[in-house]
């Protein structure tokens, strides 16, 4: 036999030992095996190799692997196949503002305050998650500017403003002129409280501050937190704000004039006249302030008493120089500065409301509420006018076809003349949805109003706030109500009764659940039940306050929150008030809110702040 042929069996006889032999592989591992296999016999015969041994065949490491990975690519299940890249990259833009808005919302509609520390880090944390981020981000951290005291926890420190800060903020307005244009609002929470506890020349630093920041802001549309006494002198803030055309809103708090006996023992009526250095070039300084507004939709005039400065001119030039003007606040002039006369010179209006102005008559009321620029009316407040006719208040609602919201509080009790038949329906109107009605003096006031909307008279209306219904009219006709009284009137348990108290909120709370308790105390009606003539059982349903079905809600809460009164006035803009059972301070550990995560409260963030809470002018319409 030759070496070829023996060489031949040898190689079939290992073939069929190795096959014999239990193998876990698959078909297509065996063929790639004997391949192998063969290939390297044929090498070892052509160098002349000997084996002692039949060899056997062993796995490389990589096969093991491959056979691994396609067993375990079979079992796992797909996965889904996320969005590339270039789809978030040109996304609109107005897709990130929504997603800011409503981080915005988050934060600012809690309940307990918000601390504008950890809003703006959250913002500046978005702006370095993409350049699509960083875009829409520093447009929305640039926008609303909020700036506190350095440190509310110490004593000097929560005293001043941050000056450097400002100055820093400042020079990036002005060196970046496109995020200059950015800022649309400024907004200083503890500036009032600041300036108010401030020496004469702290303040001038603090109106030279901020007289500056607003110059550096051309597109600046609102500007909170310090509202200076206006005494038509010059002061950089007041003239600032005014080089400012796309200014929407502003607060006027008018300076009255110093009436008394001077130390020389001669009365004065308008002492300012004698002042040597009052300028007379300043009576207009006022009208001028307003050459700029043209996009100023909402003016809130509060005069303090007698303003000798403002008259009929003042106010018709004021309303003539605001062609977007939409909503007005006019408050406490005298008879000689604001009167029927300039009451007809309104513009249209959405919201109007007239406080404590004892120059205005039924007579003037009533030529009002039939003019053209009343019936555009949609928001109305009648405070302290004392109107003791009910016509002059059923035409109102009757000539006002858009009015939603009427608040209406005095002393006086508005009835019909004597002699005249009272209507089923003597105040009606088809849109009203909300009511305020205040009226303190006895008389048939809280009747009539009732005797009008159980007759029908007021099928829109929602709410009613009457904190003054002694006898429970209006709360009759609203939706029955199990609580009335909150956690912070428990103060007032065991306080005596005052008669005159009543227009605060928490007194009218109380009463009304007293009125709600004892409505539970008289028996409805009582279940008797009778098998084969033996009583086994007897119950008693007790009365309720309120009528079933009702769509109006008895509500007696205030405008401004966690204040004693329900109607907001210059004070909830000016004091600070701190909303009671909320976190005070904020050192960026988070603090229990709502429908907002904790965060680690030991680990400090930031220097501490003061949870802002601070009410927009809209809560004076």
């Amino acid at each position: 036999m030759s070496l070829l042929e023996s060489f031949i069996s040898l190689t079939s006889v290992s073939s069929k030992t190795t096959l014999s032999r239990p193998s876990t592989a698959t078909s297509w591992n065996t063929k790639l095996s004997r391949r192998s296999s063969t290939s390297s016999y044929n090498t070892l015969f052509k160098s002349g190799a000997n084996f002692e041994d039949v060899p056997t065949l062993v796995r490389t490491p990589w096969e093991l692997e491959r056979f691994r990975r396609s067993n375990v690519s079979r079992n796992k299940p797909p996965t889904p196949r996320s969005l590339p890249a270039h789809i978030f990259q040109n996304l609109p833009e107005e897709i990130y503002l929504c997603i800011l808005q409503q981080l915005e919302c988050s934060y600012f509609d809690d309940w307990a305050g918000t601390c504008t520390s950890c809003y703006v880090k959250d913002l500046h944390n978005l702006a370095f998650t993409s350049r699509a981020w960083e875009k829409s981000a520093r447009r929305q951290l640039y926008t609303k500017i909020w700036i506190s005291s350095l440190d509310p926890t110490s004593v000097k420190q929560s005293r001043r403003l941050p000056y450097h800060r400002i100055k820093l903020l400042r020079r990036t307005l002005r060196d970046a002129s496109h995020i200059g244009r950015l800022v649309k609002e400024l907004r200083f929470p503890d500036a009032q409280e600041i300036y108010q506890t401030a020496s004469t020349n702290e303040r001038q630093k603090i109106i030279n501050n901020l007289a500056s920041l607003v110059m550096s802001c051309p597109s600046l549309e609102r500007f909170t937190g310090l509202y200076l006494t206006y005494d038509h002198g010059y002061d950089r803030l007041t003239n600032a704000i005014s080089t400012r055309p796309c200014l929407k809103e502003k607060v006027w708090v008018l300076k009255a004039d110093d009436v008394g006996w001077d130390e020389n023992g001669i009365y004065r009526a308008k002492s300012r006249f004698h002042d040597p250095l009052w300028k007379f070039d300043n009576t207009d300084a006022f009208l001028h302030a307003h050459d700029n507004w043209a996009c100023l939709d909402t003016l809130c005039l509060f005069g303090q008493g007698n303003c000798s400065m403002m008259d009929f001119r003042s106010f018709i030039a004021t309303f003539r120089n605001l062609p977007s003007l939409k909503h007005l606040v006019i408050s406490d002039f005298e008879i000689d500065q604001f009167n029927d006369r300039t009451l007809q010179a309104i513009p249209a209006m959405r919201s109007l409301r007239l406080q404590d102005l004892p120059g205005l008559t039924e007579k003037g009321l009533m030529r009002f509420a039939n003019s053209e620029a009343a019936k555009s009316i949609r928001r109305l407040s009648l405070i302290g006018l004392e109107i003791a006719s009910a016509a002059v208040i059923s035409r109102y609602f009757a000539n006002l076809s858009k009015l939603r919201r009427f608040v209406l509080a005095q002393e006086a009790c508005p009835c019909l003349a004597p002699g005249l038949d009272i209507p089923s329906i003597l105040y009606a109107s088809d849109s009203l949805e909300y009511l305020h009605w205040d009226v303190l003096a006895y008389g048939p006031a809280y009747h009539d109003l009732a005797s009008s909307i159980s007759a029908g008279g007021m099928p829109s209306l929602r709410t009613i706030r009457a904190p003054s219904d002694d006898d429970g009219f209006l709360q009759a006709l609203c939706r029955p109500r199990d609580q009335i009284t909150l956690p912070i009137d428990a103060h007032l348990i065991n306080q005596i009764e005052d008669p005159f108290s009543l227009s605060l909120l928490s007194t009218a709370r109380r009463e009304a659940q007293k009125r709600l308790e004892e409505a539970k105390q008289i028996p409805l009606m009582r279940i008797v039940v009778d098998e084969g003539g033996v009583i086994q059982h007897t119950y008693t349903l007790w009365d309720y306050m309120g009528t079933l079905g009702s769509k109006i809600i008895y509500s007696l809460e205030p405008d401004a929150e966690g204040s004693e009164e329900p109607i907001a006035g210059l004070n909830d803009l000016l004091l600070r008030k701190e909303v009671q059972g909320s976190s005070k301070i904020c050192s960026g550990g988070g603090s229990v809110t709502n429908d907002r995560r904790e965060r680690d409260r030991t680990k400090k963030q930031h220097v501490q702040r003061r949870m802002v809470k601070a009410p927009g002018l809209e809560v004076f319409f």
